[in-house]
């Protein structure tokens, strides 16, 4: 095999889509850079082995472990994630207390199962946990150079909330 890549991407592109046909997942391995500083080898691997970089010089077929069934394909890590779809209903039933969880086994009663999902319980409770808005406070000093004297992370972005926030950023910088 002697292919030639034009990019970086497009290498990773064509291993993705291979691996996906085949039955297993690809990570990201460690990088070579050359005495100039510019990257020349990058290694693409199976989850458990393999190895692959821009031009790929060898390429072993067999592994030393059974590849996914294509029945248990959803389960690789390439296939799992949340649709905006799922986003939404998360974020809405999230308004009524419903923990993702929940809402992850009731939208995997609706869409007719784990494999139709497309996503896991934890890819749900992950994007919970991290669905939060980023607020800095900054300002200008004396050197007119950025300062930031504060951040916090908010659940949800309603006028109640900013209010909040708002004060007790001003009680602990002492209005």
């Amino acid at each position: 095999m002697d292919m030639i890549f034009t990019s970086l991407d497009d290498c990773y592109s064509m291993y993705v889509t291979y691996a996906k046909a085949c039955g297993f997942s690809v990570r990201k391995g460690t990088e070579k850079i050359n005495d100039k500083g510019e990257k020349h080898i990058k290694y693409y691997m199976c989850m458990r082995a393999g190895v692959g970089s821009w031009k790929v010089y060898k390429f072993v077929e067999e592994h030393n472990h059974d590849l996914f069934e294509r029945p248990d394909k959803h389960f690789l890590p390439t296939e799992r994630h949340i649709t905006q779809l799922q986003k939404h209903v998360i974020h809405n039933m999230s308004t009524l207390n419903l923990g993702p969880v929940k809402v992850f086994n009731v939208m995997k009663t609706c869409f007719g199962g784990f494999e139709d999902m497309g996503a896991s319980k934890f890819e749900f409770k992950n994007y919970k946990r991290y669905a939060m808005v980023f607020v800095p406070f900054t300002g200008i000093d004396n050197h007119h150079c950025n300062v930031t004297f504060g951040a916090a992370l908010l659940v949800s972005e309603t006028t109640d909330t900013y209010i909040w926030l708002l004060r007790v950023f001003l009680k602990v910088v002492g209005s």
